[in-house]
């Protein structure tokens, strides 16, 4: 591996994690539009966000906390 090649790959990489990340995102955001407000504050604390809703903020957010 070169160092250019290396930039290229980790660059890549980057944007390929930010466009994975937006769309994770914008489900979490269009959850809101068909979830009613109680099944939204379910969500919420199944997840163990402390206000309950989903504009809590996210702790310790990987990939294992979201549960069907």
């Amino acid at each position: 591996m070169q160092p250019a090649s290396l930039e290229a790959a980790t660059a890549a990489i980057g944007a390929t994690l930010g466009q994975l990340r937006a769309a994770h995102l914008r489900y979490h955001l269009a959850m809101l539009d068909v979830l009613t407000p109680a099944q939204v504050r379910r969500y919420g604390e199944i997840r163990g966000d402390r206000a309950g809703g989903a504009g809590a903020q996210h702790r310790e957010h990987g990939h294992g906390a979201h549960r069907p």
